[in-house]
């Protein structure tokens, strides 16, 4: 390996394990006037800044978060390019990185930084859910025409997406968020949110563990938004919300308090997959004295 690539290697190196997969730490001679002898690192003075690439983002506030200003010293190769990367890489504003030495003039250098920004969302669109349910998901995730596009902004839609299902018994509910360029407009791109909703999960079966004191029967019946599925149910569904199972535990243990057992709490619960429609519920009371 040579002495050039092997100063490139270990530059490429710090900008890895620090996250930046898609920066590259480089101070490349661009064109004649420039010569880097990558064997020797020497110290410049930095006697320019200038940013290119980008279209939206203030070049003036790029180059004072990289933290290269004029009149710093600088060593060629050093540690001081790839923490400018990962100064402007930790923004989340880019999804290119270089900085290139563009002259060398004795002992100062001027530098460009070539960025490419992140696209901006265009539009965005639902697919597999109903209009009614379109209309509450734009008002959940509050998505703008005009909002840079990151990993975070996917990942987060899709899991709101998602609880706003789960939280209506679609536990099984599936999303996907495919982004597609903009044909009408530069560094932009649609994002095409797709709903699998599957069936709605019902509860099979609610089973209770340490209760000897009120029948079983009566603490389903004071679950009343957390029901085991029938056939002859037609009018109150048996579907499973983990809000609503929350809620009733709590009705459940008022039972008990009405009765006298004021100490009686849930020890432990589980909820387990029965099949791909249904889960079952166990639950362990601990009662406690009564008073």
């Amino acid at each position: 390996m040579n002495i050039r690539k092997k100063y490139s290697y270990i530059f490429l190196l710090i900008c890895l394990f620090a996250g930046k997969s898609f920066a590259q730490v480089s101070v490349i001679g661009a064109g004649p006037d420039v010569s880097i002898d990558y064997s020797n690192p020497k110290e410049y003075e930095i006697a320019g800044v200038t940013v290119s690439g980008v279209q939206f983002l203030d070049e003036k506030v790029l180059i004072t978060l990289s933290g290269l200003n004029v009149g710093d010293k600088v060593m060629v190769p050093g540690d001081k390019i790839a923490k400018a990367i990962e100064n402007l890489w930790k923004q989340g504003l880019l999804s290119d990185i270089r900085i290139v030495a563009t002259r060398i003039v004795e002992n100062k250098i001027f530098l460009e930084l070539r960025l490419q920004e992140r696209p901006r969302l265009s539009k965005f669109a639902f697919e597999g859910v109903t209009k009614s349910e379109a209309d509450k998901l734009r008002e959940k995730i509050k998505l703008v025409s005009g909002k840079i596009i990151t990993e975070n902004l996917v990942q987060t839609t899709e899991n709101e997406v998602k609880k706003y299902f789960v939280d209506k018994g679609f536990l099984n509910a599936s999303v996907k968020i495919d982004l597609k360029n903009e044909p009408n407009l530069a560094n932009s791109q649609m994002l095409n949110i797709v709903v699998d909703k599957k069936k709605k999960v019902k509860v099979n079966s609610i089973v209770f563990e340490g209760v000897t004191q009120i029948s079983e029967a009566k603490l389903r019946r004071k679950m009343k938004d957390t029901k085991v599925k029938h056939f002859y149910r037609l009018f109150s569904t048996s579907k499973f919300i983990e809000d609503s199972y929350e809620t009733d535990k709590e009705k459940m243990l008022a039972e008990f308090r009405k009765e006298g057992f004021r100490d009686a709490k849930v020890v432990s619960d589980s909820v387990s997959v029965h099949d791909e429609k249904s889960v079952d519920i166990a639950i362990k009371i601990s009662e406690g004295s009564k008073y």
